[in-house]
């Protein structure tokens, strides 16, 4: 059998199958935007954290086995780039309850 003819083929079982079924086939119905609205939301938030994490961790995890030195210029690489990533995460948590407020 050729790729035309599977084709062919696979069209006609879909169409066989979707005649067969037609009483129990349900719609998509779209989420509604606020749902919508929420899971873009928490996606952010979430992306926004790990951001957050991936660079916390290497500033907590070698406190241990660098010198006081050494770990405290660590930390003060990217405070700024920190607490900027605190405030969005902030804001973000806020943007729900202005939207269920309207």
């Amino acid at each position: 059998m050729t790729a035309a003819a599977d084709r062919k083929v696979d069209a006609q079982r879909i169409a066989v199958y979707a005649y067969k079924n037609r009483d129990e086939v349900h719609l998509w119905v779209p989420k509604r935007d606020i749902i919508q609205k929420l899971d873009r939301l928490t996606a952010t938030r979430s992306r926004l954290v790990k951001v957050c994490k991936m660079l916390q961790s290497p500033l907590t995890d070698s406190k241990g086995f660098l010198t006081k030195k050494d770990h405290s210029e660590a930390r003060k690489s990217c405070p700024k780039s920190i607490d900027s990533l605190k405030k969005d995460i902030q804001q973000v948590e806020k943007q729900p309850r202005r939207r269920t407020a309207q």
